[in-house]
């Protein structure tokens, strides 16, 4: 098995704990942090064109460091954003057909002049476009620099990707096709967060939008041919380094760690894993064993981008109705469906998980789980 990844990161254990938008708590990072995994923080809903949001971000990084209180590990942490393509705002028709099918799934009457069509998720591209980095690679240079930046929905420009890897950053992006796995390689990145389809949360494709083309590779299947990719492109004179292979998607338990770690990945992240845990936003989702709530399905029709929930009756109903009308993209119809959640919370049930949700612990520490898990893939 390889050691590359602890060695290199100075880990306990070869584990990133997901960044999990909405789910991952400051107090879940930093106890993922302490236990000797890699922590991550999602900062996604954050816009550093905005001062108000700059300044949170400083504190929501000054609270973990808090929280971990040991200068030795509060490095060991990814910084994660969405690298999307910006998108245009929703036309008319795009909403009315939003409202519509709302309407019908939850049986509810819906006012789209009460519901605000933001944008509630930013693209790190929207920062480089809109020349709104500086203060944040001055924060990195003067006042805390992490471990890891990652990305996901795409990757940066491979100026940014140069220079945070200057500074002694590595640079980490999600790939789901072996066409991603090809690009990203070129491009030079430090690691390769391979997501199987069986993942919890959202889908991190962006060179294969149309389902119909995606081959819809499973977690051991694109670590294995991304190992194999990878030291081929190296052996034709493509790469000098080849980027550290995580494997994420479906690892519930210590078998399924140290079968990725087998197949040549460096290093897990585990995510649905962690949806019980005491610190997590989801924990009272998965406070009761599931019972009537057994499967789960891959929609985009919640958020606008493909996203593997549990199959709830919201969920069945949204599918059922839906008859492939024009929606509003992601960020837009993110954030008008999330107004809805807020005014019916008991029935626009969301609850964004991996197919092996039903061996979720609840209960627990994160701290706990990643040590039980930590030391049980050692033994091995």
């Amino acid at each position: 098995m390889s050691k590359a990844f602890q060695k290199c990161l100075n880990l306990k254990y070869p584990i990133i704990q997901a960044p999990m938008a909405g789910v991952t708590t400051i107090d879940m990072a930093a106890q993922a942090c302490r236990a000797g995994a890699m922590a991550s923080l999602p900062l996604s809903h954050l816009d550093f064109r905005i001062a108000k949001d700059f300044e949170q971000f400083k504190s929501m990084i000054s609270q973990f460091r808090n929280h971990v209180a040991n200068e030795s590990l509060e490095k060991n942490l990814n910084f994660n954003f969405f690298c999307h393509d910006i998108l245009n705002k929703p036309t008319k028709l795009q909403i009315d057909n939003w409202a519509k099918l709302y309407e019908k799934s939850l049986n509810i009457p819906i006012d789209v002049d009460k519901i605000s069509f933001k944008n509630g998720n930013v693209s790190f591209k929207a920062f480089e476009r809109d020349d709104a980095l500086q203060d944040f690679f001055q924060y990195l240079a003067d006042e805390f620099k992490p471990k890891v930046i990652s990305f996901h929905f795409g990757h940066p420009s491979k100026s940014t990707i140069k220079y945070l890897q200057r500074h002694g950053i590595l640079v980490f992006v999600t790939a789901t096709s072996i066409k991603e796995v090809h690009l990203l390689a070129k491009l030079g990145i430090d690691g390769m967060v391979c997501q199987g389809y069986e993942a919890g949360g959202h889908r991190g494709n962006f060179l294969v939008n149309d389902s119909k083309n995606d081959e819809n590779l499973s977690t051991a299947q694109l670590v294995k041919r991304t190992v194999t990719e990878l030291a081929v492109m190296r052996d034709k004179g493509f790469l000098y380094d080849i980027p550290l292979v995580i494997a994420a998607g479906g690892i519930m338990d210590p078998k399924d760690i140290s079968y990725m770690l087998s197949q040549q990945a460096d290093g897990v992240q585990l995510g649905t894993a962690l949806l019980g845990c005491n610190e997590s936003n989801a924990s009272e989702n998965f406070s009761k064993p599931y019972t009537s709530h057994s499967e789960t399905r891959m929609v985009n029709i919640v958020s606008g981008k493909p996203a593997r929930t549990i199959l709830t009756p919201f969920i069945e109903h949204l599918l059922t109705t839906f008859q492939g009308e024009e929606l509003p993209p992601y960020g837009y119809m993110y954030n008008a469906f999330k107004q809805v959640k807020s005014t019916y919370p008991e029935r626009a049930n969301f609850f964004l998980a991996g197919e092996g949700f039903q061996s979720v612990q609840s209960g627990i520490a994160t701290d706990q789980l990643i040590t039980k898990l930590g030391k049980s893939i050692a033994k091995n």
